[in-house]
């Protein structure tokens, strides 16, 4: 077991909880905005329950039913440089019973980056969601919650002066603000971005009470601590169960002594109940409804696919959007955002489609189908390259800057390209019109491969092995690369000084596919 995992372990015995399963909020802290708060509020002739101070936030994902084990897994993302934030308007939410004040936030790359990995992680750990489609790209609204219970929103807010924030880490927190865990952004590439553990119960140095002289126990709180060297796993008392084929333990202290948990090769898995039942059933539904949402999931990325690439059936928008053909048009925004358009791009091309009707509050609906058209319009003119799912297009240059851990950003888009398990394809040069290839021009959608034959010139393209498999002496020279610096005249000289001319000719020096094997992210 590493230290990480040690780590999470370790915090259920701090905090000494009945359930180690309450929801969890991801958050990301920013700067204190009480005095904006103030000011736009009296600007607007608006009364309500200001933030607190130090509470100010953008809200990442929010998990209701989040173990602390969870936590080991957020702890290993591939951490974005600490980058600045700009909130650019004021607005609400008009269903919320709470009455929020809030000001919009402008898709930052880094920003997008940041909560696209949480809200994915917790898809692929099968965590539950307060509601599945709340913190996808498509539809997530990054905000800052100014203040509550305000009376008399006006239909519209008076412009404000776009206010930079900063941002510096996230962090994990339970029901009333209290944090598990804070993690913090490194400052640079070169930094090992370290973790902050705050834990609700006081800890103790030396032997944990009530466990005095008991053999192979001999206390500790430092994180990684861990109780016993038995077959016994640290957390589980004397009691077993078997149901459904899964082995039950009960919990090992006061508090969770008469309670049942599975018990995985050692690991807890899922949250404590009240029966060994109660505990099967809940895992088994959570299965279940992670399949779903990782079967949704996959059925959405295909068929955006397959729109990025002209195909605007009503099948595969129908797939989709969940069946939605018409909807507000803040929710298009943010649907129209998925085909990787920044917020204003996208306000901009929503704002110019012929409207659809009205909703029930008097705004604009939008005919989605209508709007995608124009957002593929966009993305043929700008000529830029853009991210499509499991697929990465970058130029040399760019891919290097990607090895270096910098924020690469295309054009108009401002998008972040993050990294994937490949291929990745190279593209060298400018893309080329390609007449007669409905629906495709210049190759610049997301995804978009070029016919065989279609590229003139010396434009080409190269695609890298979906896996690729690092020899020893390869690993001992991507290592090598730290001692170089990081600036793009040391890149330069690295792969020059460390690839043979045969390499460098098949252009294997750009693909060192990721940054992983030198060891600067965690998998």
């Amino acid at each position: 077991m590493n230290f990480i995992d040690q780590l999470a372990k370790h915090l259920s015995i701090l905090h000494g909880r009945v359930d180690n399963t309450e929801v969890a909020y991801i958050n990301a802290p920013v700067d204190d905005l009480s005095g904006f708060a103030k000011t736009v509020m009296n600007g607007n002739g608006l009364a309500g329950d200001i933030q607190e101070a130090g509470r100010f936030h953008v809200t990442l994902a929010i998990f209701p039913n989040f173990p602390d084990e969870a936590i080991s897994k957020f702890l290993e993302l591939s951490l974005p440089i600490r980058f600045n934030i700009t909130a650019i308007k004021l607005g609400t939410f008009p269903e919320a019973p709470s009455k929020p004040l809030i000001v919009h936030v402008d898709a930052e790359p880094a920003l997008v980056r940041l909560q696209s990995d949480i809200y994915n992680l917790g898809i692929k750990l099968g965590l539950q969601l307060p509601d599945f489609d709340h913190f996808k790209a498509s539809i997530w609204q990054p905000h800052i919650t100014l203040a509550m219970d305000v009376e008399n929103m006006p239909e519209q807010f008076a412009p404000i002066n776009p206010v930079k924030l900063n941002v510096d880490r996230f962090v994990v927190q339970r029901e009333g603000y209290d944090q598990i865990v804070e993690i913090n952004l490194p400052g640079s590439i070169k930094d090992r971005p370290f973790i902050t553990v705050r834990s609700i119960a006081q800890m103790r140095h030396g032997q944990h009470i009530g466990q005095e002289g008991r053999k192979g126990e001999s206390g500790g709180s430092e994180p990684g601590f861990t109780h016993g060297t038995g077959s016994r796993p640290s957390w589980a008392g004397n009691k077993t169960a078997t149901e459904g084929g899964h082995l039950l333990r009960s919990g090992k202290f006061a508090l969770t002594k008469d309670r049942w948990a599975i018990d995985e090769d050692g690991e807890m898995i899922g949250a404590w109940h009240d029966t060994p039942e109660e505990a099967v059933i809940q895992f088994e539904k959570d299965q279940e409804e992670g399949a779903k949402s990782r079967e949704r999931s996959a059925k959405e990325a295909a068929a955006l696919k397959k729109i990025i690439s002209g195909d605007l059936s009503e099948d595969t928008i129908k797939a989709w959007s969940g069946k939605r053909f018409r909807m507000r048009q803040t929710y298009a925004i943010g649907w129209i955002r998925e085909l990787g358009i920044r917020w204003t791009d996208a306000k901009k091309i929503v704002e110019s489609s012929p409207s659809a009707g009205v909703d029930s509050g008097g705004g604009r609906l939008i005919n989605i189908q209508e709007v995608l058209a124009l957002a593929l319009d966009f993305l043929n003119q700008a000529e830029v390259t853009r991210i499509a799912p499991r697929t990465l297009e970058v130029t040399e240059d760019e891919f290097v800057a990607m090895l270096r851990g910098e924020v690469v950003i295309h054009g108009p888009t401002r998008r972040v390209l993050a990294f994937d398990d490949g291929p990745f394809t190279i593209r060298h040069g400018k893309h080329l019109d390609q007449e007669g290839e409905e629906g495709r021009k210049g190759g610049s959608q997301p995804g978009f491969t070029h016919e065989e034959g279609s590229v003139q010139g010396e434009e080409s393209q190269e695609e890298v092995p979906e896996k690729k498999e690092f020899s020893k002496s390869e690993l001992e020279r991507l290592e090598g690369l730290a001692s170089y610096g990081y600036s793009k005249q040391a890149e330069k000289e690295f792969l020059f000084n460390n690839f043979s001319k045969e390499e460098k000719e098949g252009k294997d020096y750009v693909y060192f596919s990721y940054l992983r094997p030198l060891g600067f992210w965690s998998k």
